[in-house]
């Protein structure tokens, strides 16, 4: 950034940013507890002594003439930007010379650098508030998420404390997605390698990997602290997966990591004892891959709650995914050709956002027993004949909004006894129609929406009439599955479902 961008950007008051995990970075930092929301605000002021001014760094911001400290200077070069009290350009190793400094001929730019430019900081200690950012220097509110309070993340273009709402955005640890704040200090790492060279039983150490995800699990159980990230290797690995204690533990895998458990009867991944008894347990898995067979790909039963991203589960021989009384979050994830769907059953609450569920071959895509569904921003298709195969409802609820829901086939695929509202969505069911915003697409026009309907291909085509029909809001996600972004205004018109048009 020039001299002239940071001198335009300084003397800015900096409010600690937050926002909705799901949504976009806002100015003040809320905190959750249950359905009620706490705003904790704190304003940034600047400084007038020789310390630097915190500022947020915008990387947009166009270079401007440099600063002088007289008109009695003609136009002063690159070289020497300064206006002595002689009248002489000088950069600001000679400004001592005629008796002043950069604090006097740059405000805000309190520091002379070895270069002879002016600027806010070269060292920490030159910021009575926040930390030096060594490349710009300016004094920034943080430089990494260890320089923020209450374990909130540092956004590495405006060196401000928000929110996290990717585990990237805490490259330390991990993101406790539920409630925007990394991982603390103290976490306890894991590291786990199918690879039969480099995997050594047991120990789970980054030189000394574990063979399954299981054995960190295990590990895990017995080792003090309530915070864990296990990191999984690209590998098959083909034991279940137990979280039975109250834990807050992140499942990160690299790509190609692929759970392919065969257990009839069982869960791949589960989250709770199995039995009645609730724990105070979460967990976070993104990037997993799972296949194989099984009761259901991933159980969330009695337990606080569970967040899948960017997750794949194709081909399994039994249910996607299970919520009862346990909160799961979906995100960026695909649910294809499997034998049974994802179900929210009784005090279970499934919440889909930028996700596909496509052929699902047997049981039905949506299932609503007694639990709650929120639909947001994904697609559903159902290519197989099963009556009610879309969704299904048995008490509870169901809300739709900005999403896809179609079938080819024949019939009526959507049968919910249960509190039902859909807007701004895109549908072939007819009970879904008389919702707000909602546009219907016969049946046999349903394939021709999309890339290739048949191969769970769900991109919408250049004319598709997903285009206009949702509307994007200040609480929905910046981008569609594959990242490429959405609208940012809200109000803005966007395409429904998982996919943008790329």
């Amino acid at each position: 950034m020039s001299l002239a961008s940071t001198t335009a950007l300084i003397g800015s008051t900096l409010a600690l940013a937050c926002f909705s995990p799901t949504g976009q970075t806002s100015v003040t930092t809320t905190e959750e507890s249950g359905d009620a929301s706490t705003t904790l605000g704190t304003t940034v002021e600047p400084t007038s002594e020789p310390t630097g001014t915190v500022t947020s760094i915008d990387p947009t911001a166009d270079t401007v003439a440099p600063t002088t400290g007289s008109s009695d200077c003609d136009q002063c070069p690159d070289s020497a930007p300064y206006c002595a009290p002689d009248g002489q350009c000088v950069d600001c190793l000679g400004l001592a010379a005629q008796g002043t400094s950069c604090h006097d001929v740059a405000p805000g730019l309190p520091v002379c650098d070895p270069g002879g430019q002016c600027v806010g900081c070269l060292l920490p200690t030159d910021c009575s508030i926040g930390t030096c950012d060594l490349e710009s220097k300016q004094c920034v509110e943080c430089s990494a998420s260890a320089d923020c309070p209450d374990n909130l993340a540092c956004d590495p273009d405006t060196h401000t404390c928000v929110r996290c709402r990717e585990h990237s955005d805490c490259p330390e640890s991990a993101c406790e997605l539920d409630l925007g704040s990394c991982f603390p200090a103290d976490t306890k790492h894991w590291y786990v390698d199918a690879t039969p060279e480099n995997c050594q039983g047991g120990v789970c150490g980054p030189d000394t990997p574990c063979c399954e995800i299981q054995d960190a699990f295990a590990a895990l159980a017995g080792a003090p602290g309530d915070y864990h990230v296990v990191h999984v290797e690209g590998g098959a690995y083909i034991v279940p997966v137990r979280l039975e204690i109250a834990r807050r533990v992140a499942l990160l895998a690299a790509p190609k990591a692929q759970l392919m458990v065969a257990a009839a009867g069982q869960s791949s991944v589960r989250v709770g004892t199995g039995g009645p008894t609730e724990i105070d347990a979460k967990l976070y898995v993104a990037g997993l891959q799972l296949s194989g067979l099984g009761d259901v790909a991933f159980d969330c039963t009695h337990a606080t709650g569970a967040w899948l991203d960017d997750v794949t589960v194709s081909a399994f021989v039994g249910n996607s995914v299970y919520a009862t009384d346990c909160v799961t979050t979906i995100r960026r994830s695909r649910f294809l050709g499997n034998l049974g769907g994802l179900t929210a059953n009784t005090a279970g609450r499934l919440r889909l956002e930028n996700s596909i569920v496509s052929g699902i071959t047997t049981g039905i895509s949506l299932l609503v027993q007694g639990g709650a569904l929120d639909l947001a921003y994904s697609t559903v298709t159902l290519q197989d004949p099963v009556p009610g195969g879309l969704l299904y409802c048995m008490g509870g609820s169901a809300a739709i909004r900005n999403s896809v829901v179609v079938s080819d086939q024949d019939g009526d695929q959507v049968e919910c006894n249960a509190i039902l509202t859909a807007a701004t969505s895109v549908t072939s069911e007819t009970e879904l129609v008389s919702n707000a915003g909602v546009v219907l697409v016969p049946g046999d026009a349903v394939a021709e929406q999309f890339v290739g309907y048949a191969a769970h291909d769900l991109r919408p085509v250049q004319e598709s009439a997903l285009a206009g029909v949702a509307v994007w809001e200040a609480e929905d996600p910046p981008t569609d599955i594959d990242r490429l972004a959405r609208p940012s205004a809200p109000g803005s018109p966007d395409f429904a479902g998982a996919h943008v048009l790329e």
